[in-house]
């Protein structure tokens, strides 16, 4: 092994001085290694000289291959002399083969990425894993030459060190080279170096998220970090790299190969829409571009006017002034037009000077909605119209939150049910205005008709009325639902002879005209708003067909399909007052203390004061320190008149008083005239008559013997002193209608009996006691 230094044995070892091996040098023979042989012509020493090394006879035999002789067979001539006969000498060779040492080129690999943004000197050392005779290699001893090009910016050192000379743009690497001995070139072994290399510049970094306060700068902790947008690294129009935004919103390019005019857009990866994009990036090999955020600011959000929800499925498109929709190239990709997804969320950005109709200038465009979904109104919103005129982005009159973007709402989601914002279909944009956000379009459903959630009031301009009067009725229908209602009939009732008075009915103050069939005044395709009114007015006319008294006028919402009622009634009430002179009855009376209980006030009989008398409407009158009443327009006769009824409330009397006359009372009225009714009533001495069932035949349900003379009995004694009898059935084991059956016979035997001896009127009182 040429490799390192090595001694070989004795060349005199199998030589003989008289026949006897292994002379002694010195002592028998001589050695010599040089110069020409006892014959004159033999040349001693090696017959070919190691190009590197050396390869040594010593004197005492031994042979030495010197560290780095070159590999190959040498033969050594040598001559050995007697000592005693020097003459005496003999010539022979040592052949000497020296081998090259194992070279052996390993494969690099390295486990981890590198970065070699910048030129780089030893990326690695291609020899640290060689190995030269088993050791590792010294870099003196070897050359390193690359087998085939290197990969562009790689340079290999002859110390096996790698280098680059500019940014490698990220990707795996791979090129193969060989070690050679070099004592001996053609001793060698080739080996293959792979790397991934994953550069650190040029990088640009960033996050895309909510800007949900409008400023344009990303505030972590507090604007809404969005996920899985991708992000496009762009130049000349061409992609040169793609990634997505992470969990945390972030993203980042990195080992690209540096040049002026990048541009990053940002993608709703869901619709498909390009958000937003940074443009005009020059970017060198060292730069490092940090903090590249997005603000994904929505420009606005289509929503449900009544509920508040974002609307799926609207087409939106920008116009210019004349309302031509701006070619593609004016706007992001895929924004031009755009249909909204379950967010409701749509945004435009447009490019300046990507076409004529998109110049750099200010120049007004518009917003139009070119496809309604299913359940809308198919127009711009009726019930939050649009602000009027155009919005200029420069001056943003009506920000929201001053500073930042121009913001119509200060929240990015849409406002809730009953409480729009501002927004606007016009716009006045220039290079450098700020950005237009969070001007939300409200999108109006079609109306439907509820089941509930309606009610409907309705008032009088007066409480009362006479014939001839014009009474206004407002009808305000209210609808509870977060979806307008309609288009649905409301049906206006009139109390008899109250008459519509045409052309005099509106409807949210606008001229409607009603269908009037007999007492039913009806308005049709009324819409009720979300969570509004609708308020219809209108006239009618008190005729003389309308009687005194409470007149109901009522009315209600109905679905004009199946007729059926959608509300409770709306009530109003006003008082038809008659004129006393010609229409009514007046009625006058009397409650008096009838003493002789002959049922007419006669001389001396007072009034009783305090006492109370009642109509059959439950009108009830007190008569005053005299005993006098009052009832004013107690009846509205019919061309023949009519019966009043009145009674006296027995239980307003003092104690101890009875009525004496017919209570109630019934009396013809006509109308312009005057009716007097007087009620009787005085302290009577009461006269208790206990009845059980032994004074009845038990058969026959008759009195038994004795019984009339003990009524004439009775009847004796209270004939001079007025009286009331109060007959009291005691009932035990009998069935009711046989006590009502006796105490109904007593009464009469009395009355009959009474009527023979009698002087005044007798009041019988008849009660039924059940005795346990």
């Amino acid at each position: 092994n040429g490799a390192v230094e090595t001694v070989l044995g004795n060349v005199v070892a199998n030589d003989t001085l008289n026949s006897v091996a292994d002379p002694a040098i010195g002592s028998d023979v001589t050695l010599n290694g040089s110069g020409t042989a006892q014959d004159g012509t033999t040349s001693l020493g090696l017959d070919v000289t190691p190009t590197a090394g050396s390869i040594t006879l010593n004197a005492d035999g031994s042979v030495t291959v010197a560290a780095g002789t070159t590999a190959g067979s040498y033969v050594y001539t040598y001559e050995i002399c007697e000592v005693l006969n020097p003459s005496n000498c003999d010539t022979a060779t040592a052949t000497v083969e020296v081998a090259a040492a194992a070279i052996v080129a390993n494969n690099d690999t390295p486990a981890a990425p590198v970065d070699l943004a910048q030129p780089t000197t030893g990326v690695l050392n291609v020899l640290d894993n060689d190995m030269f005779n088993d050791l590792p290699v010294d870099p003196a001893g070897i050359t390193v030459t690359p087998v085939g090009p290197l990969p562009s910016n790689f340079v290999l050192n002859s110390d096996g060190t790698l280098d680059t000379t500019a940014l490698v743009p990220n990707g795996t690497y791979s090129f193969d080279y060989q070690i050679c001995e070099v004592v001996n070139p053609t001793n060698c072994n080739a080996a293959t170096v792979q790397l991934e290399v994953i550069s650190s510049l040029p990088l640009v970094t960033g996050n895309v998220y909510l800007d949900t306060n409008g400023n344009g700068s990303f505030e972590a902790g507090s604007d809404e970090v969005l996920e899985g947008y991708a992000v496009e690294l762009i130049l000349d129009g061409v992609v040169v790299q793609t990634t997505t935004s992470g969990s945390d919103g972030s993203y980042e390019f990195s080992g690209f190969t540096p040049d002026n005019g990048y541009e990053i857009v940002f993608t709703d990866v869901a619709t498909g829409v390009a958000v937003g994009s940074i443009s005009d990036l020059d970017i060198e090999a060292d730069t490092v571009l940090m903090d590249q955020n997005q603000p994904i600011d929505p420009a606005g959000v289509i929503y449900n006017s009544a509920t508040g929800a974002p609307v799926q499925g609207a087409t939106i498109q920008m116009t210019d002034a004349a309302g031509t929709p701006l070619p593609t190239v004016c706007l992001l990709p895929g924004q031009q037009p755009q249909t909204t997804t379950a967010t409701g969320q749509y945004s435009f950005d447009v490019i300046p000077g990507g076409a004529p109709s998109c110049p750099t200038a200010e120049t007004e465009y518009r917003l139009k909605i070119t496809t309604y979904p299913s359940g809308f109104v198919t127009a711009v919103s009726a019930l939050t119209p649009a602000e009027a005129g155009t919005l200029d982005a420069t001056t943003c009159p009506v920000d929201a939150v001053p500073g930042g973007s121009c913001q119509l709402s200060a929240s990015s989601t849409a406002p809730a049910a009953g409480s729009p914002t501002p927004y606007y279909l016009a716009f006045l944009l220039a290079t450098g205005d700020p950005d237009v956000i969070n001007n939300h379009i409200p999108l109006d459903p079609v109306p439907v008709v509820p089941v509930n959630g309606l009610s409907i009031t309705k008032v009088a301009n007066v409480t009362t009325a006479r014939i001839g009067d014009v009474v206004t009725y407002t009808i305000t229908a209210s609808n509870g639902n977060l979806v307008a209602a309609g288009p649905l009939d409301v049906v206006d009732i009139l109390p008899a002879g109250f008459l519509y008075t045409p052309g005099s009915a509106t409807l949210d103050g606008a001229a409607v005209v009603p269908t009037v069939s007999g007492n039913r005044v009806t308005v049709e395709n009324v819409t009720v708003p979300a969570s509004g009114v609708a308020t219809l007015t209108l006239q009618v006319r008190v005729t003389s067909a309308a009687l005194a008294g409470d007149a109901a006028n009522r009315a209600r919402m109905v679905d004009p399909i199946t007729g059926n009622a959608l509300s409770a009634d709306g009530v109003a009430i006003v008082r038809v007052v008659s004129e006393h002179v010609f229409d009514c009855a007046d009625i006058i009376g009397k409650v008096f203390d009838d003493k002789n209980h002959n049922g007419y006030q006669d001389k001396g009989e007072p009034g009783l004061a305090g006492a109370r008398v009642v109509t059959v409407r439950g009108v009830r009158i007190t008569t005053d320190e005299f005993g006098r009443f009052h009832v004013p327009c107690a009846e509205l006769p019919s061309d023949i008149g009519s019966n009043f009824t009145l009674k006296l409330d027995t239980a307003s009397l003092p104690t101890g008083y009875r009525v004496t006359t017919e209570n109630p009372r019934v009396i013809r009225v006509t109308a312009g005239k005057m009716a007097k009714l007087n009620f009787g009533a005085s302290i009577s001495n009461v006269v208790d008559i206990d009845l059980t069932a032994t004074a009845f035949e038990p058969d026959t349900g008759e009195p038994i013997d004795g019984f009339g003379e003990s009524v004439d009995r009775l009847l004796a004694s209270i004939k001079r002193k007025p009286s009331v009898l109060r007959l009291s059935y005691l009932l035990e084991d009998e069935e009711l209608k046989t006590a009502q059956k006796k105490l109904r016979l007593v009464e009469k035997i009395l009355r009959a009996k009474w009527r023979r001896v009698g002087g005044y009127k007798l009041n019988i009182e008849t009660t039924i006691k059940r005795v346990q």
